[in-house]
């Protein structure tokens, strides 16, 4: 694997790593201290993601990563991007700070190669196929479960580096309400307030918030960027969640979810173009704020049937959709829609073996309407999928998925995997997965006009990962992760035209290693991945891809305070031509539940003031100093 490590970042971490196993063979390791109960709870933990059932997270396979309610609340000021990047395996892609286009590179992949999922619902941008993240709120989200490696053969097309699958709030209690405020550096600021219950002998149960985020920002741009314009680009975020379930008989229920959320934003672009007879570019004016509105909608109606111990269906019609409007006074208004209704038949045949049989069809809708032209395309989808889990009483447990899916746009296609996991002894166990992977040319790559590419060919890929897990105590945890991907046909955009075009053979893998263990009261984890994402047929690596990222955290709980520390080095990668420097960034944290229904915290992120360029000619913020008081008042 042809990968450069930077030797300072590396040895702090082997340091590290070294010492979290040398404390995990002390007596003290067994000490029970709070966060000493979080990993026995995390191995009990129940996941759907992998296998689009109920499965326990200690028996599969694949990588599944869980960002719990917990994880959520303790970052304060930080967007939700920002949350899942400290994860193996994830890195972030966006063009600037807090709610500029954001998204995520999953072991190596763009983010057009993975595909978010809200409560079942794909979220859609059938247009250019980069899911805005930076309009989801954390406000409104329960757990994030993470499923790194192919999954197309269970979820679907484009699911080649994984799926972030996003499970919105349910009521905890009879009845509970919460209030949150935060305010922050650059005039930041968050509000949320949400309300739910259980009623009628728990038959009824409900769900709803409203938050709101807000922040004045820096300039998108740095001088380098082709549009810089010095001023401030701010944005504001508004959104709101809706969760109904209604048990009508023992056996059957309905279940509602909505999740909607309205951005606007500024960046800097140009308008009033001169141009000279030849139509090169003269001059425009960079002086002018543009502005971008998008607004973000999922929702799905579940029926949930239970027929008898072990047989259960479950109906789900659904949609999503995302309206963007971009520029000024010369506009983008681009238009996506997914329609989705599938079935689902859940069959455990056995105490040890379970099998899960979908159906689903999707019509996908994309229109563009701008300065340059317009289009409007449709495309419809239909599969059929199963999914079989065996050993869950023994040592060794397994998962065969497959799928084919049907479109009237890019033909059939067939895509499956195969995990194992063998628990060789009392406290190790090994892992084994290998998949194949689909994803078609979305409509901008095919239409947009003069920035498409109607050759384009489908992107098939094939995976295959081997894994360690070493537990010697509750409290002790250590695991490791080799993986190698290649895609054949990967669609990259061209870093100067733009224009996408097919690398004909490329190469993704790496390795990940996590380690968490307890020292006296704290509890110390680290996370370090090193990537190798080229173009095989030029030997050149694949743009914004960083070759290594690490993150060292520590959580130290005294009384009613919990202090907490992390570290985050991401390492160079090129971009446009350029490269963009290694990024080291420290937050620090308290927070201090000072009676039972209040919490305070204080957070101060990139505490060293690190300079944070995402893209060439794109900047992050710096240093930000944040408060935030949460409240759950005891209601009855």
């Amino acid at each position: 694997m042809t990968v450069r490590i930077h030797s300072r970042a590396v040895q702090a971490c082997a340091r590290a790593f070294c010492g979290l196993l040398f404390v995990s063979l002390q007596p003290l390791a067994h000490a029970q201290t709070p966060a000493a109960s979080e990993p026995e709870a995390s191995t009990q933990r129940m996941v759907v993601t992998a296998t689009r059932s109920s499965v326990p997270l200690r028996l599969l396979g694949s990588d599944v990563t869980v960002i719990s309610a917990q994880d959520i609340a303790e970052a304060e000021g930080e967007p939700l991007v920002e949350v899942i990047s400290r994860l193996g395996g994830v890195q972030v892609l966006r063009t600037g700070g807090p709610g500029q286009t954001s998204g995520t590179s999953i072991r190596g992949v763009g983010q057009k190669q993975s595909i978010v999922v809200v409560d079942g619902v794909r979220m859609v941008d059938s247009t250019s196929g980069q899911v805005s993240l930076e309009t989801l709120s954390k406000n409104h989200i329960e757990r994030i479960e993470i499923l790194k490696g192919p999954a197309s053969s269970i979820w679907g097309a484009d699911a080649v580096g994984g799926v972030i699958h996003v499970i919105t709030r349910q009521p905890s209690a009879a009845l509970h309400a919460q209030g949150r405020v935060g305010m922050g550096s650059y005039g930041s600021s968050e509000l949320a307030a949400s309300l739910g219950g259980r009623s009628l002998d728990d038959r009824l149960t409900w769900q709803f918030g409203l938050a709101r985020e807000s922040s004045r920002g820096v300039s998108v741009q740095t001088p380098q960027g082709l549009d810089f314009n010095s001023d401030a680009d701010g944005y504001r975020l508004k959104s709101g969640h809706l969760h109904m379930g209604l048990r009508v008989s023992p056996r059957d229920q309905f279940t509602l979810q909505v999740l909607e959320s309205t951005l606007n934003s500024q960046y800097d672009g140009t308008e009033d173009y001169v141009y000279d007879a030849d139509f090169n570019l003269i001059s425009s004016n960079r002086s002018k704020d543009l502005r971008i509105r998008k607004a973000t909608a999922q929702w799905s109606l579940a029926w949930t049937s239970r027929w008898r111990d072990g047989l259960s269906t479950e109906i789900r019609v659904g949609r999503s959709s995302l309206k963007s409007l971009s520029g000024l006074s010369e506009t983008y208004d681009v238009r996506s829609g997914r329609d989705l209704v599938s079935a689902q038949l859940n069959w455990s045949l056995s105490d040890d073996v379970s099998t899960s049989w979908i159906l689903e069809g999707a019509t996908e809708r994309g229109s563009l309407d701008g300065f340059y032209g317009s289009y409007v395309q449709t495309r419809n989808n239909h599969a059929i999928a199963f999914a079989l889990q065996g050993g869950r009483t023994g040592s060794l447990s397994w998962q065969v998925d497959a799928r084919r899916e049907d479109s009237n746009v890019y033909g059939s296609s067939v895509t499956g995997r195969l995990g194992l996991r063998w628990a060789v002894h009392g406290n190790v166990s090994v892992f084994a997965v290998t998949g194949t992977s689909f994803r078609a040319p979305t409509f901008d790559d095919l239409f947009y006009p003069g920035y498409s590419n109607p050759q384009l060919k489908s992107e098939r890929g094939r995976s295959h990962e081997v894994g360690l897990k070493w537990q010697p105590t509750q409290a002790v945890e250590v695991s490791a992760r080799a993986w190698r991907n290649r895609v054949t046909d990967l669609i990259e955009a061209d870093q100067f035209t733009f224009i996408p075009y097919n690398v004909s053979e490329a190469r993704l893998e790496g390795w990940s290693l996590q380690a968490s263990a307890p020292v006296l009261a704290a509890r110390l984890y680290l996370q370090s991945d090193l990537l190798t994402a080229v173009n095989e047929r030029t030997g050149m690596r694949l743009p914004r891809r960083a070759p290594q990222q690490h993150v060292l955290g520590v959580s130290f709980p005294l009384q009613k305070l919990v202090y907490s520390a992390d570290l985050k080095f991401l390492g160079q990668r090129p971009d446009a031509g350029k490269v963009l420097p290694s990024e080291t960034t420290v937050n620090l944290g308290v927070s201090w539940r000072w009676k039972p229904q209040w919490t305070l915290q204080a957070r101060l992120l990139n505490a060293t003031d690190e300079k944070i360029q995402p893209a060439y000619g794109y900047q992050g913020l710096g240093r930000q100093v944040w408060l935030g008081v949460q409240h759950s008042p005891a209601l009855r």
